[in-house]
This record gives C-alpha cells, structure tokens and sequence, in this order.
C-alpha cells in the first residue's frame, strides 16, 4: 500500500491524510508519520501502539512513525475522513439547481 492509493480514498490537504485527531503523512521509505494533539487520548494510544516505530512529543503535539503495512491499526486511532464523492445522479441534480444562476457568456453589442 503507497500514499497514492490510501490518497485516492481519504480527504487530504497539502499531501497529508486528514484524520479527527490530527494528520497522517508520508515520511519515505514505506514509513509514514502521524501527528496528533495533546488534547485528546489519540496521542496516548499512539504512544503504546505496538507498530510504532519511533514517538516524539515535541510540545502539545507527538509525531509518531510507522509502516505503511500497519496502517489499518493507526487509522483506528485517528480516524482518517473520507473522501466525499456525488454520484452521477445527485450532481446533475445539483447542476441542474444552480444553472439559473451561472454567469452566461458576456453578449456584447459590436461598437
């Protein structure tokens, strides 16, 4: 598993998984980093997580480095969002709704 398949199914920004505990992101060479708050109990799971590879805390945040292997047991803890998709349906529905209100090309008088 690469971060351009675990991209295409989760919502991210900047290169980076957005989770409801913090963001996971790609470190290279199969590792990938999670960081989280110190305000939740994300952060305690992270640090007793068996897959972890290295934790820091580095003020009110830790970073914590594992496999890519071990992904499914890290996104538990942080709860990666996932991507919203419309279907085919919903969004001809959403385009036919707001077609009224599109700026229609300029229809100028020639001068």
């Amino acid at each position: 598993m690469d971060m351009r398949a675990l991209t295409d199914k989760y919502r991210t920004f900047k290169d980076a998984i957005q989770c409801r505990y913090g963001t996971i992101a790609d470190s290279g060479d199969g590792v990938l980093t999670a960081t989280a708050t110190r305000s939740g109990s994300a952060w305690k799971r992270l640090l007793v997580a068996p897959c972890v590879l290295f934790a820091e805390l580095a003020g009110d945040q830790i970073k914590a480095d594992f496999k890519t292997e071990d992904f499914g047991a890290i996104a538990k803890i942080m709860r990666p969002r996932a991507r919203r998709r419309l279907s085919a349906e919903h969004r001809a529905k959403l385009v036919a709704a707001g077609s009224k209100y599109r700026f229609s090309r300029a229809r100028h008088a020639s001068v």
